[in-house]
């Protein structure tokens, strides 16, 4: 039976409110399933403080090796053996050879002529005794003694002369074998395997590489208030360390009206030849936010630190360094004393990530925070 058309539209109309009015669970299951962000970050935490640091200027310094020596020959001579590049040596060990068969020949011509001059010396003795017992019996002049007399006494200088060709010989056989003067590592090779030198030539450069210390240029007006023992603060855009002033040489140079200034380095890791930056103390201090050191985290030419949040979400903040005393560094930025800033797990860290805050350490890390680029 045909229905009517009132009557099939109504049916219509409440199947479609019907359809309308069920969950929709697909939609309920993709949002439940959709993530919800990164998960919190385990991080540990420490307190901006305020600090009494003196106040620095900001001076150019290179890393340099306290000893760095070009090691010459001090004989002429055709190069035999001579270490490679990147060799390490320890002092006293080979770094060169010179051909030295000419100068054993010439060591044996000096013992030769020595012996030859012990075997005169000899005869002169007993001839000296006979004539000096013929003397006493008045059976030769005085004068014929006295020339006796004299030439064994020349015989000894000429021995002690011989001897000393015999030492020298020695000498130059020794020189022939070019030694390190000190442990380091063979930063260039000058010369190479059969080359015939000259006196004075060069043959190596040879860097300790463990014993650094930084040059700095400093304005002559800071003279009279930088002290050896001094700490400073050194820093080339990707790491940070404290240091001590070595010492300050109180001569200026009339151009550029600088005083140099040495500081020692502890650290061997920084490469020779390295351009920083040293943060000389120039006055009386003052009362600055400071930061742990490991708080720091350098991406690029950006500082900046995670402070903890409303909510406990992690919050960067931009800031700018300055003097340090000891793990404690001196930031401007907003950071106000009592903030507390993640000072491990940092690295990884994103914008208003949730933070699950741990008891810090004891002992603290005295490098800054590193973080991939």
């Amino acid at each position: 039976m045909r229905m009517k058309p009132t009557i099939a539209a109504a049916a219509i109309a409440i199947a479609i409110g019907v359809f309308a009015l069920r969950p929709d669970t697909t939609n309920a299951q993709q949002a439940a399933a959709k993530p919800q962000g990164p998960p919190p970050a385990p991080v540990e935490v420490a307190e901006a403080a305020t600090s009494e640091i003196a106040a620095v200027q900001w001076v150019p310094g290179s890393v340099m090796a306290r000893d760095d020596a070009r090691i010459a020959s001090e004989l002429a001579g055709r190069i035999v053996a001579v270490a490679d590049v990147g060799e390490r040596i320890e002092k006293g060990d080979v770094i060169a050879r010179l051909d030295d068969e000419a100068l054993r020949l010439a060591v044996r011509e000096a013992e030769s002529s020595l012996s030859r001059i012990d075997a005169q010396r000899g005869y002169q003795a007993r001839q000296l005794e006979r004539l000096t017992q013929l003397k006493s019996r008045s059976s030769i002049a005085e004068t014929q003694l006295d020339e006796a007399r004299s030439q064994h006494d020349m015989l000894a200088h000429d021995r002690a002369r011989a001897a000393v060709a015999v030492e020298e010989s020695k000498r130059r056989v020794r020189e022939a074998t070019i030694r390190a003067p000190f442990t380091g590592i063979v930063a260039a090779r000058e010369t190479q395997l059969g080359e015939y030198i000259q006196p004075g030539a060069t043959v190596v450069r040879l860097v300790n590489t463990e014993r650094l210390e930084v040059r700095a240029q400093a304005p002559v007006s800071l003279g009279a208030t930088l002290r050896a023992g001094d700490a400073v603060t050194l820093r080339d855009g990707a790491r940070s360390d404290a240091e001590q002033i070595r010492a300050v040489v109180p001569v200026g140079d009339a151009q550029s009206r600088q005083l140099e200034v040495r500081i020692a380095v502890d650290d061997s890791t920084w490469p020779v030849g390295a351009a920083i930056e040293v943060a000389l103390p120039i006055g009386s201090t003052a009362s600055v936010v400071a930061v742990p050191r490991d708080a720091l985290i350098l991406r690029g030419r950006e500082t900046f630190v995670f402070k903890v949040g409303a909510d406990n979400k992690a919050e960067r903040v931009s800031v700018e360094t300055g003097s340090a005393d000891g793990a404690m560094v001196e930031v401007k930025g907003a950071i106000v004393a009592g903030d507390r800033l993640v000072v491990r797990g940092a690295e990884r860290l994103q914008q208003g990530q949730a933070l699950e805050i741990r008891t810090a350490r004891a002992e603290a890390t005295p490098e800054i925070a590193r973080s991939e680029p």
